[in-house]
Formats: structure tokens, C-alpha cells, sequence
């Protein structure tokens, strides 16, 4: 079954992959994007083997991404998905930062499953028809 999801939801995740990783030097770098339905939801699973950060860093993305209204202390791309999945799904969706321990990046996004409005189920115009 399609599947509704916001748009630009996955490409500024890509892009800062690149900007992060293989600028960075990080050649050998990997970057896997997996998605599947669990339930009632879908699970999208971003990351890379590049470039990673700091417990410090991430607290200070954490709290630009979850807390500060426009995201002033970097993490602007990352603030924007966080914001249009909390206006397009409220509390029905997560997003969560994380790194694989000095190896890479990770962000899992789960949102609620919403039929394409083509197949017949609900969604609104800032979405994807995939």
C-alpha cells in the first residue's frame, strides 16, 4: 500500500550526511535510510558511518532541534522536520537523535501510517504521494 508522508522529510537528513561526512574527509562513509511499517506507524531509520559528534554536541543539537524556536544554535534542518512532524502528526510522532558511539550518526523518525490520498485514505496538501 502507498503510504502519505510529509515532504522533505528525508532530504536534508541526506544532505547533511554529505555536508558532514564526505566533506569532512569521511570517504569511506556510509549512509543508509531504512523505512517499514510497525502497526499503525511508519519507522524511518537515517544514518551514517561518517562523521559523528560529541555527547556535548549532541546535547546542544538536542536542545536547539526540541527546545529553541528557531533553531539558533544550529541543527536548523533538523528543527524544521521536527517541527512539520509535530504540526502535520502532534504527539503521534517522534523524532530522535542519537550517535552510534563516535561511529556515525543515527535519527529515528516514527509517524503515524496514513493511507495515500490516492488509494483512498486522508492526507493534506503538504505531502508526498508515494
Amino acid at each position: 500500500r502507498a503510504a502519505s508522508i510529509p515532504s522533505m522529510l528525508l532530504q536534508p537528513l541526506v544532505e547533511n550526511s554529505f555536508k558532514h561526512s564526505y566533506e569532512e574527509g569521511y570517504d569511506e562513509a556510509t549512509l543508509s535510510i531504512t523505512g517499514e511499517r510497525v502497526g499503525g506507524s511508519i519507522l524511518f531509520t537515517v544514518q551514517n558511518t561518517g562523521a559523528s559528534i560529541t555527547e556535548e554536541d549532541l546535547g546542544r543539537i538536542r536542545s536547539a532541534v526540541y527546545g529553541s524556536p528557531s533553531g539558533q544554535d544550529g541543527g536548523i534542518g533538523l528543527k524544521n522536520i521536527y517541527d512539520r512532524l509535530r504540526l502535520n502528526f502532534k504527539e503521534n510522532a517522534s523524532f530522535q537523535l542519537d550517535t552510534l558511539e563516535g561511529r556515525g550518526f543515527r535519527i529515528i523518525m516514527k509517524l503515524p501510517f496514513m493511507k495515500d490520498k490516492q488509494e483512498g485514505g486522508n492526507s493534506d496538501e503538504s505531502t508526498d504521494r508515494r
